[in-house]
C-alpha cells in the first residue's frame, strides 16, 4: 500500500473477520471495519470517487457498506488500479482468485 490509495481489507482478526475499507492520504490512513463478514463467496467489490474527489464510496455486491462513504485521509496525488494479495503473517499459502477485474473513469465535463 504506497502513500496515496483507496482499499479493502480483509484483516484476520476477532471471532468473526469483517471486511474493512481504507483510504490513505499523505501517509496517513482512515480504516472503518463493515458489519459484513467475510464467507468464501464469490462477490463483486467496487470502489466509487465522487466527481469532486472529496469522498469514496465502498461497495460489494451493488450494496454499500455500512461505514462508507470516507472523507478522510483521501488521496491527494495520482493513483493507478491495482489487485494484489499481501500475507504478514504464518507460512501456510494463500491463494486470490480474480475472475474479472474492470476499470471506469467518467470524466468531468469541462468547457
Amino acid at each position: 500500500v504506497g502513500n496515496d490509495s483507496f482499499y479493502f481489507r480483509y484483516t484476520d482478526s476477532g471471532a468473526t473477520p469483517n471486511w474493512t475499507i481504507n483510504t490513505r492520504g499523505g501517509g496517513a490512513t482512515t480504516t472503518q471495519t463493515s458489519n459484513l463478514a467475510v464467507d468464501t463467496n464469490w462477490h463483486r467489490f467496487r470502489i466509487e470517487v465522487n466527481a469532486a474527489g472529496t469522498s469514496i464510496g465502498f461497495y460489494i455486491d451493488d450494496v454499500e457498506l455500512n461505514v462508507s462513504p470516507l472523507t478522510t485521509n483521501l488521496p491527494t496525488s495520482n493513483t493507478a488500479p491495482n489487485v494484489g494479495i499481501l500475507k504478514s503473517a504464518g507460512t501456510t499459502a494463500r491463494t486470490f482468485n480474480v475472475d474479472f477485474y474492470s476499470f471506469y473513469m467518467k470524466l468531468a465535463a469541462t468547457r
